[in-house]
């Protein structure tokens, strides 16, 4: 999946994050706070950036805060996504199967309100003229 960079305008491309390199991650980082953890996590999942073909901590580095934010928020979008699909084709099951069925519907529908909205507050900062992409 392709994602831009909303402040630095960097392109990159990611994927899906397969469970024994999510394992290697954490069991890599287990006395290193969740945050960092999470932020790693979501390095790892980079499969080309800008016209290099991995990303690490020190690219993240330079990054605005907005935008680990942003693909922090279309990763969570993107995979709820895909979890919201692969449930629905399961058909009906169990009552607790057909539970966490709405209950993941209900997340990507969450996730993508969220997502909405903060494009609506964009759109309504750049009409009031309020940059709140630019660096002070």
């Amino acid at each position: 999946m392709e994602f831009t960079l909303p402040v630095l305008g960097k392109k990159l491309e990611w994927g899906p994050l397969k469970v024994g390199k999510d394992l290697d991650i954490r069991s890599a980082n287990v006395k290193t706070s969740l945050e960092l953890q999470s932020v790693l996590l979501l390095i790892a999942r980079i499969t080309k950036y800008g016209d290099k073909d991995k990303c690490d901590l020190a690219d993240v580095r330079d990054w605005d805060q907005l935008d680990l934010e942003a693909f922090g928020d279309e990763v969570t979008l993107r995979e709820n996504e895909r979890r919201a699909a692969l449930i629905a084709t399961r058909g009906p099951g169990t009552p607790l199967a057909n539970l966490e069925q709405a209950m993941e519907s209900m997340q990507l529908a969450s996730a993508q309100f969220g997502a909405a909205l903060g494009q609506v507050l964009a759109c309504a900062r750049a009409a009031d003229g309020a940059d709140p992409l630019a660096r002070k």
